[in-house]
């Protein structure tokens, strides 16, 4: 993932000539390999396209113009400057011709201030896409994109594509920089705002843990001391139990005690009846015999 995502940003790089000649021939034998970045590569230079043909349609510069400053002698001397930086050895011929090229101090007298080194960044980004376009064109890897391009072109051929100048090439690259810059400041500013949530988040969880921990503790106190009451509960309702037989024996021997009484009180009332009887006859016997002593 990360070694697409560097491609990625060579692609683009390279679509806006803002790539080294080293970073090209990497892209170059990558993209032989990837299709993805192959099809990024011609995506961001379509829109490089789109966005160039939409910067401007009066350049401030003509063709001829245009053509001269490419042709100029500042030029092909910032070229191969720029390729003796890079490690790129010419032959001594090459050299010898480098040599004879006129002083930058003569060029810049007859220009105005501010287009050297204008003219020299334009310079070095028409060359980096110049040659890498000649370095995918050469391996043949873009074909399908180098056809639709080359329509493209065909079509727009009649009326002249507009240039950019150096100045409006700096303008908008300083405006890229300026967004670029507010998106990270705005990047950082929402960093910021989720650290101090994450930070309440924690600080919230912590409280959480904390209540969570003392309620935990809470239960297993009311779990303990519903145990201990559903023990005592269960020893209450066997002494109920027992307290219930006892009272069923209690009723049991009071209807036994009750039996026995009412028979005791019948038992009485008949020996009362007889000893009534007994003492009526002995009344009588005892009158009887007076009289008869009489």
């Amino acid at each position: 993932m990360f070694k697409h995502e560097h491609f990625g940003e060579l692609c683009a790089s390279a679509s806006v000539g803002q790539a080294s000649p080293k970073e090209l021939f990497e892209l170059e034998q990558h993209a032989a390999q990837c299709e993805a970045c192959t099809r990024a590569y011609w995506e961001y230079l379509n829109l490089a396209g789109r966005q160039f043909a939409a910067s401007g349609q009066t350049p401030s510069l003509s063709p001829r113009e245009s053509q001269d400053c490419l042709n100029s002698d500042l030029f092909t001397r910032r070229f191969f400057e720029r390729a003796e930086k890079e490690g790129i050895v010419f032959s001594r011929d090459v050299g010898e011709e480098v040599a004879k090229l006129l002083p930058e101090s003569r060029l810049m007298a007859r220009q105005p201030k501010w287009r050297g080194p204008a003219l020299g960044m334009a310079a070095a980004a028409v060359i980096i896409v110049a040659v890498t376009t000649a370095y995918f064109y050469g391996k043949g890897s873009f074909a399908t994109s180098s056809r639709a391009t080359q329509t493209q072109g065909n079509t727009t051929a009649s009326s002249e594509p507009p240039v950019v100048t150096p100045d409006r090439r700096i303008g908008e690259l300083t405006a890229l920089n300026v967004g670029l810059q507010s998106e990270i400041d705005g990047l950082k500013r929402e960093l910021r705002q989720a650290n101090g949530r994450l930070n309440v988040s924690h600080a919230e969880f912590e409280t959480a843990s904390q209540d969570r921990q003392r309620l935990q503790t809470d239960r297993d106190g009311l779990e303990a001391r519903l145990d201990r009451l559903q023990q005592d509960l269960a020893q209450s309702q066997g002494a109920v139990a027992n307290a219930q037989q006892e009272s069923d024996k209690l009723r049991q021997n009071s209807s036994s005690l009750e039996s026995a009484l009412v028979a005791d009180r019948v038992r009485i009332e008949e020996l009362t009846d007889a000893l009534k009887e007994k003492s009526a006859a002995l009344d009588k016997e005892r009158q009887l015999l007076a009289v008869g002593h009489d």
